[in-house]
C-alpha cells in the first residue's frame, strides 16, 4: 500500500463517510494461528480501510494517540486478539 493511500484511509470524516462503503468488523475471519504480521495483514486486506470501518450499524473510526510507547503493531495486535 502505498503512503498516500493510507493517508487518505486515515483522514476519512467518520461524519459523513458513506456507511454502505464499509466492512462491517464482526464478519472478518483471521486465522489466529498465523503469524502476527501476516495475521494482521491479513485484517487490513480484509477491512479495507483499518481505520475506518462498521460495528454492526455504527461506522467506527480508529485513531491512535502519538503520545503513548504502544505501537501500531501493538493496538493491532490487541484488536486481533479480541476478535
Amino acid at each position: 500500500m502505498m503512503f498516500e493511500q493510507i493517508k487518505q484511509m486515515k483522514n476519512v470524516d467518520i461524519r459523513t463517510v458513506e456507511k454502505d462503503t464499509l466492512v462491517e468488523a464482526s464478519n472478518i475471519i483471521v486465522d489466529m494461528e498465523m503469524p502476527k504480521i501476516p495475521r494482521m495483514v491479513e485484517m487490513v486486506k480484509k477491512l479495507g480501510n483499518p481505520f475506518c470501518f462498521l460495528c454492526g450499524n455504527v461506522a467506527v473510526k480508529v485513531e491512535y494517540d502519538d503520545t503513548t510507547t504502544a505501537t501500531v503493531d501493538d493496538r493491532y495486535e490487541v484488536l486481533l486478539r479480541t476478535q
